[in-house]
């Protein structure tokens, strides 16, 4: 995702979305993450 993208809440959104969906694909059914939260957001 670009800077411009992640500095909106509705992009951050979507980036929790992606990382959640991400993972779940990875883990195959075995285990579900069910949320994801930023402790702190450092865009570079």
């Amino acid at each position: 995702m670009t800077t411009s993208e992640l500095a909106t809440a509705t992009g951050k959104e979507h980036a929790k979305e992606q990382i959640l969906n991400d993972i779940n694909d990875i883990l195959g059914g075995e285990r579900e993450v069910l949320s994801v939260s930023f402790g702190q957001f450092i865009i570079q």
